[in-house]
């Protein structure tokens, strides 16, 4: 958090999410969702010299010599690690004619980038771009997962796990098979890993343990105990002696194994998915390293010892920003978070991000508590933005939600609506979840913003617009009509806000309209003022902006 006159300014109030972590020569390499590739300092976490526009979505990330190569599932991609230049044309599939995809699981072998592509393999020399070898004959199912490696005498293997449960060993370059398929695991492998040292594969089963192969013969070797069940894809990694193995299950748990042992232990128990590990030299040594879907990147030495904090990760759009008394609660990417409002410090637990789908209303209940809204495909959910804390939901509601908005019931209850597409109005008490009154048919098409404000007669007045292209006003209590509708043109309204007796709509296309609350009367063309309102204690007022880069702005009044 950074102070200034009259104000605050935190630098990145949510981050995107980490999709790909991998790392050579003391430097993090991670891909996220603000679609770029960063870099870090593997010991200290400060930013790195390297940062590229990559793919939105690279879930695939490598470093090969001089060159960082990515992909999202449609192109490959390479970089000059030292410049960051883009080197030569984007690698697809051959022959491909999707305009996405056509890319599987991939993996790098010495100067080869090996690829599934549509039910074969491509090979290609990772300096030059070119296809390496005659086309793919080998009969292939669906890759579950891909690992390459060189073997002393300077042949290029490739390990291959179908969706049926085939595991098969291939000459990379001939592309004929090496041996018979492998055996020894009763259900699908869903990640493999070579282990040189050794000459050892290593393959997680699904819903099983975590089996080894003579990765010459072929032949079964003892599996590891099974402590886990599940496994995300290519989600292992070895340090460079390869006595110990890392993996993440569906848990979000990173396992540390030893072994020579034969011991695990997990390092993170986490809340949400994280990326497969990654093995990253480093002047400190070896450092285990991964990602999550909160934009967190954390790293261990092959001790299991915690190195340094979280590094800043991939700053994140600012997607809904809401007040309440003394507080803003921002959402993003990563979730739901809260600030002070007077100081811009994180309030509550940092940490407990609760997920955010389709908009955000926020009120505080009699007991004092602060409970948050958004909208999912199971109705309303409703969660606590301090602590993290989820309701439950309605297991038979498969109502989706677009939008939320909270208000204030005549007897004084706080409550959320919500809007659907089906063209209903849901509302439920804040606290209890339970409805105050059937739904509201507002229209024949979807909900996409709903407000509410309290009139001077105490008439709960809502406002409701979407797809139809036009805006009604409503009395929540009684579902009555009020005045007519009011048309916006040819796009959908997007969004609805009350102000100081103004309804305000925002409609696809970016156009603000004004309105007279009570009278549906044109309002003017005064521009509202950006960002939101917080009233501190003291009564002064700070008025707060979230911005495209993921920050977040306060000034004060």
């Amino acid at each position: 958090m950074i102070s200034v006159e009259r104000g605050w300014r935190v630098p990145v109030a949510h981050r995107a999410p980490v999709r790909a972590v991998a790392g050579a020569d003391g430097l993090i390499l991670t891909s996220g969702g603000d679609g770029m590739i960063r870099s870090w300092d593997a010991v200290s976490g400060a930013p790195g010299g390297f940062a590229v526009a990559g793919p939105d979505r690279a879930t695939f990330l490598a470093v090969a010599g001089s060159l960082v190569v990515c992909s999202d599932g449609t192109t490959v991609r390479r970089f000059d690690r030292g410049t960051g230049a883009e080197v030569g044309e984007r690698l697809r599939a051959p022959s491909s004619f999707l305009p996405s995809g056509g890319l599987g699981v991939m993996a790098v072998a010495g100067p080869l980038l090996v690829a599934e592509t549509t039910g074969s393999l491509t090979r290609w020399d990772i300096a030059t771009g070119e296809p390496v070898g005659p086309w793919w004959t080998g009969s292939l199912g669906r890759l579950l997962a891909l690992a390459a490696w060189r073997r002393a005498d300077g042949r290029t293997v490739v390990a291959t796990s179908e969706n049926d449960g085939t595991l098969r060993l291939w000459d990379a370059v001939s592309g004929e098979p090496l041996g018979k398929p492998l055996g020894g695991h009763e259900r699908p492998v869903v990640a493999l890993l070579h282990l040189p040292e050794e000459d050892v594969l290593v393959g997680q089963e699904f819903h099983g343990p975590i089996r080894r192969w003579d990765a010459t013969g072929g032949e079964p070797l003892e599996a590891l105990p099974q402590t886990s069940h599940g496994m995300n894809e290519g989600g292992l990694a070895a340090s460079p002696d390869g006595r110990l193995l890392f993996s993440v299950d569906q848990s979000a748990t990173l396992w540390r194994w030893d072994l020579a042992s034969w011991q695990a232990e997990a390092l993170l128990v986490g809340r949400s998915r994280v990326t497969a590990p990654a093995v990253v030299p480093s002047a400190s040594g070896p450092l285990c390293v991964v990602g999550d879907e909160q934009g967190s990147v954390r790293r261990w030495d092959l001790a299991g010892r915690p190195v340094g904090g979280d590094v800043a990760g991939h700053p994140a759009k600012v997607q809904k920003l809401i007040a309440v008394p003394g507080l803003f609660v921002s959402a993003g990417q990563d979730g739901a978070r809260c600030w002070d409002a007077a100081t811009g410090e994180p309030a509550g637990d940092p940490s407990a991000l609760a997920p955010t789908c389709y908009g955000l209303a926020a009120a505080r209940l009699p007991d004092g508590r602060l409970m948050a809204a958004t909208g999912t495909h199971e109705g309303i959910l409703r969660f606590e933005p301090l602590t993290g804390d989820l309701e439950p939901l309605d297991p038979d509601d498969e109502t989706l939600v677009w939008t939320v908005a909270n208000g204030t019931w005549p007897d004084g209850r706080p409550f959320f609506a919500g809007g659907t597409d089906d063209g209903l109005v849901q509302v439920v008490d804040a606290e209890t979840g339970e409805p105050l009154r059937r739904p509201l048919k507002v229209s024949k098409a979807q909900v996409l913003a709903v407000a509410l404000t309290t009139l001077e007669d105490g008439t709960v007045l809502l406002a409701s617009g979407g797809e139809d292209r036009r805006i009604l006003r409503w009395n929540a209590v009684t579902g009555e009509q009020i005045g007519d509708a009011l048309e916006v043109g040819e796009y959908w309204v997007m969004g609805l806000s009350f102000e100081s007796g103004v309804l305000v709509s925002v409609d696809d296309d970016g156009e603000v309209r004004r309105w007279h609350a009570v009278t549906g009367e044109p309002a003017g063309a005064e521009p509202s003022p950006r960002g939101v309102t917080a009233i501190l204690a003291d009564g002064r007022t700070v008025r707060a902006i979230g911005g495209e880069d993921g920050s977040l702005t306060a000034t004060m009044s």
